[in-house]
């Protein structure tokens, strides 16, 4: 066996920055050198303790980091002397003026050895079906599946239990996941919404007492029966949704009135084959029709720009389908749906470039919080030379991208979703109303938002420092380790 290993249980995930190096060495610990308090039961740290289980029997001692006092460069050691397991778990950290739910606790793992990466390791969820989308909130702990033909299966707890929550039994084809802060909502969870579309059918919306057809408020204009393609949603509702051969339609807030979106140099609404549309956290908007027009706003109630895909001076007029930008707005990507190659921008569409991954059928693009994890999926190859089916992914913000190592025999990959730290991806294979395919989730380089541990027994010994705290985690990193761990 080798001197350390991890093992990766899947669970909740989250927020926050890039998937960069592991964390650089913090000072000497305070602690380290300090008597070491012997432990043979649970107990919430303290900064700058180190900590013996002495316990040879009974379940595990879990040793809490939910600490209400810890600043950045703390740290907490634990040593296992008796033969008990021991776990530090994480959970919350205690609300602040600034922040109306509370904060989840993170270990980041990536000083860890034999620590896996995201996409490494998969865990199987809910049984094949027809998938055709996966949505994520920022955290990765909600996360959306959708059938099609058939329902919504939502998760609160990144894909161990799911609910189809009763929803209409549509041709599902899109669905975003956003946050309504609010008082009372402890863990960020009561008030999450999805925002979700079915083609041919309605646009459908969570609220208290399960889902509600979305009403336009437009006179004259039914959202019902409609060809939908793309919708995208951010915190507190702002979100825009597009159908084929109809205008882009836009909304604020979760209670303003649907607008259509129109073209900034003329002021009317743009009617096109929409199939792909994106919305930054920041309000900038990408759309993309599978007739060759790209567009790009930075306020959606002024309007579109048109930003045409030029690489090396050529225009290109592909079938464009997917659509994805970084919810820090400053990366777009853009794939057609036959035989195409994915592109990227870094200047609000102004201008592209080609990525190094294969030509084929692109399904689905996700991209982390600061643009520097992208993913994208390519369906089973149509005529004309495209690619089999693979998830490709990059972790240096486009730069270079690679096929990951996928469990099983799928090759149709038709979604994919990253949290915004971009440790923890949802994949799903399928196809449209036709062969079934399977759901994975995989979390790597930290443990689980919120729920999480890292588990030791005899032998084993682990220090954590305390990065800090921002709106995404509280973060603990692995100074050094040694022994055999499990990270959940």
């Amino acid at each position: 066996m080798l001197a350390t290993v991890a093992t990766l249980f899947l669970a909740a995930c989250g927020g926050g920055g890039g998937d960069g190096g592991p964390p650089a060495a913090a000072a000497p610990a305070s602690g380290s050198g300090a008597t070491a308090v012997q432990l043979s039961s649970s107990i919430t740290a303290e900064p700058n303790k180190t900590y013996e289980v002495v316990a040879n029997g009974g379940g595990a001692v879990d040793i809490s980091l939910a600490m209400p006092n810890a600043q950045p460069g703390n740290t907490v050691r634990v040593t296992g002397i008796g033969a008990a397991p021991w776990r530090l778990t994480t959970g919350w950290a205690p609300r602040g003026a600034a922040n109306l739910s509370e904060t989840p606790i993170v270990i980041d793992t990536r000083n860890l050895a034999g620590n896996p990466p995201p996409g490494q390791s998969w865990t199987a969820r809910l049984g094949p079906m027809q998938w055709h989308w996966v949505a994520s909130d920022r955290l990765g702990r909600v996360l959306v599946a959708m059938d099609n033909p058939g329902q919504i299966h939502l998760s609160r707890d990144a894909g161990q239990t799911w609910d189809p929550m009763n929803s209409p039994v549509e041709n599902w084809v899109s669905a975003s996941v956003y946050h309504s802060p609010a008082a009372g909502d402890a863990n960020g969870l009561v008030n999450v919404n999805v925002l979700a579309a079915g083609f041919g059918g309605g646009l459908y919306e969570t609220g208290p007492n399960g889902w509600t057809a979305v009403q336009s408020g437009i006179p004259g204009v039914s959202f019902a029966g409609r060809d939908w393609e793309s919708v995208s949603a951010i915190d507190n509702g702002r979100a825009i949704v597009a159908m084929l051969n109809a205008p882009i339609y836009h909304r604020l807030s979760a209670t303003a009135t649907w607008l259509p979106t129109v073209l900034q140099s003329t002021g009317q609404p743009l009617a096109r084959g929409w199939r792909g549309v994106a919305l930054s956290q920041t309000g900038v908007a990408l759309a993309a029709s599978q007739d060759g027009d790209v567009y790009v706003s930075t306020d959606l109630a002024a309007g579109w720009v048109a930003r045409p895909v030029v690489v090396n001076g050529t225009i290109l007029n592909d079938s464009w389908y997917r659509t994805a930008i970084s919810p820090d707005g400053r990366v777009m990507a853009l794939a057609g749906r036959f035989n195409s190659g994915l592109y990227l921008s870094r200047d609000q569409g102004l201008t592209w470039t080609r990525a190094n991954t294969p030509a084929g059928d692109y399904t689905a693009l996700s991209i982390n919080g600061d643009g520097s994890v992208i993913a994208a999926t390519i369906t089973n190859a149509s005529a004309g030379g495209a690619a089999a089916g693979s998830v490709q992914v990059s972790r240096d913000g486009g730069q270079t991208f690679a096929a990951l190592q996928m469990p099983g025999a799928d090759t149709n990959w038709r979604a994919v979703a990253l949290s915004d730290d971009g440790n923890a991806m949802t994949v799903a294979a399928g196809t449209f109303t036709g062969a079934t395919g399977q759901l994975y989730t995989s979390v790597g380089n930290r443990t689980s938002y919120g729920a999480g541990s890292l588990g030791g027994g005899q032998g084993s010994s682990v220090e954590l420092v305390f990065e800090g705290s921002s709106d995404a985690a509280a973060r603990w990193s692995v100074r050094s380790s040694s022994g055999n761990f499990t990270v959940r």
